[in-house]
């Protein structure tokens, strides 16, 4: 990212000097969409958001460069690898590639650092056989486990962040890790549904399925640490 906007800073005054302003300045950039100021005139180059900066060179040109926040989010890869229809999934395989060592035991600690998503799991996928959702909630969240106390009860997306959907029985990347792996009822994740409140999302590790249920449904509980 620094590279980046240091090379843009240099063409930009080389550019500038260049013209002497007395021609209009056309600027692209891969890092963000781009704005000019031209005596009065602001011009858009592509759609701006959130402007991080404004640059005077020589006090005549004034550049906005947009999308300071450029953390972006990319999705992963599903795993799915055969095809059943044209351009699906199996065939077209977008996404964020997985690492080539997809999880990494933590030596001595029984932890799991995920290479994909930098989240901590518990080798152990079965802490406290099928509690209620407020249960999974507790004992997540006052786990000592390999030497750690801040566990916690993942988010639905960070749970199913674990699915391959090229698998099933368990739906997990092959050659996994984990231990005692439960495939015949689902996993509760911490987010609770926006529109009946009494339920929570759970995936289930058979097939990687999510589904909505109440929250005095005794299921599996699977810890994790780390993430944003």
């Amino acid at each position: 990212m620094k590279g980046k906007m240091k090379n843009i800073l240099i063409s930009i005054i080389l550019f500038a000097t260049s013209l002497a302003y007395s021609a209009p300045i056309i600027l692209t950039s891969d890092i963000g969409p781009l704005t000019t100021q031209l005596g009065g005139v602001t011009t858009n180059i592509g759609t701006t958001n959130d402007a991080i900066s404004v640059l005077s060179i020589f006090g005549k040109l004034n550049l906005v460069i947009a999308n300071q926040n450029l953390a972006y989010s990319p999705v992963p890869k599903t795993g799915q690898l055969s095809t059943y229809g044209a351009d699906d999934d199996g065939a077209l395989r977008k996404g964020l590639a997985w690492p080539t060592t997809r999880f990494t035991v933590q030596a001595n600690t029984n932890c799991v650092t995920d290479n994909l998503t930098g989240l901590i799991w518990a080798r152990n996928a079965n802490q406290f056989g099928k509690v209620t959702w407020s249960n999974a909630l507790s004992s997540c969240n006052n786990l000592d486990y390999g030497g750690q106390t801040d566990w916690r009860l993942p988010n639905w997306q960070e749970l199913h962040s674990l699915i391959d959907a090229g698998n099933y029985n368990p739906a997990l990347p092959t050659g996994h890790p984990f231990n005692a792996v439960q495939i015949d009822v689902y996993y509760w994740s911490s987010t609770s549904r926006a529109y009946f409140t009494g339920y929570a999302w759970d995936v289930t590790l058979g097939d990687g399925d999510v589904n909505g249920s109440t929250k005095v449904t005794t299921y599996y509980a699977w810890p994790v640490r780390g993430g944003q």
